[in-house]
């Protein structure tokens, strides 16, 4: 009975399963009609209950007593609907079979990849409300005068920018892969990931998504083009953004996060 109990309990305690921080469900869906020719929405699964009963005894013959047995038997079937969302995104990692990745070797570029590491998560809408609070209260978060400059500017700057969410993935050799998470897709709220772990949660995970390689730029301002070239002045606006938001060389479109529970 004990070593029963002793297996029935490391069964139970070795069975993991997945949390998931984050589904971008469209593009689950995108993929699974791909590999699948359409994507589940709805799974009916049959059940049958069997009902009978049975009656036994002993016929009288004249020449052999015969024991005869009689059963009668009702079925009944019904339906079950079940919701596959979280079971097709785990039979899609199946289909796929990445390997785990923890660090970079090569430059990848339009690639799917599942990274691990640890990760941040940073939210642009509160560092929006929260910056103008710092400056006026710089004494009591012990701002010190050589820092006032540059966060004034940095709340300057990204005043002027929409509200994002952005990811950061750290792997085990040092390399960061930065990527926009969308608000609806998270299984969390943003202020809620905050309030709970700052901005750097807690353990290992899994980021499931399209990684791109993007090569490093010198951009050190912007370039005075000849005559007025609108596009060209958006475009060395758009990569100094780039280089105020991340300085990895690696971006990925994340289409899932999420780690293992026991």
């Amino acid at each position: 009975m004990n070593e029963i109990t002793t297996k029935q309990k490391t069964s139970i305690t070795e069975k993991s399963l997945i949390d998931f921080l984050y589904v971008d469900e469209t593009r689950v869906d995108s993929l699974i009609s791909q590999l699948r020719d359409g994507t589940p929405r709805s799974v009916v699964k049959m059940v049958e209950d069997s009902t009978g009963s049975t009656k036994s005894g002993k016929a009288d013959a004249k020449l052999v007593a015969a024991e005869y047995k009689s059963e009668n038997t009702a079925t009944k079937s019904a339906e079950e609907n079940y919701d596959p969302f979280h079971n097709k995104i785990i039979q899609l990692l199946h289909d796929l079979s990445l390997p785990i990745q923890k660090t970079l070797n090569e430059p990848f570029s339009k690639k799917l990849v599942i990274l691990n590491g640890t990760i941040k998560i940073r939210d642009l809408q509160s560092f929006k409300s929260l910056a103008p609070i710092f400056l006026k209260n710089q004494k009591y978060f012990k701002i010190t005068k050589e820092s006032t400059l540059p966060l004034k500017f940095i709340n300057d700057f990204i005043q002027l920018l929409s509200n994002s969410i952005e990811l950061s993935l750290i792997l085990d050799d040092g390399m960061k892969v930065s990527g926009i998470l969308k608000e609806k897709s998270l299984f969390i709220n943003q202020s809620d990931i905050a309030r709970t772990y700052g901005s750097k949660l807690p353990g290992q995970w899994y980021v499931f998504g399209i990684l791109d390689y993007i090569p490093s730029q010198s951009q050190t301002g912007f370039e005075s083009p000849e005559g007025p070239q609108i596009d060209k002045f958006i475009d060395n606006f758009t990569d100094i953004t780039h280089g105020f938001y991340s300085s990895s060389s690696y971006s990925i479109i994340p289409i899932l996060v999420y780690r293992d529970i026991n």
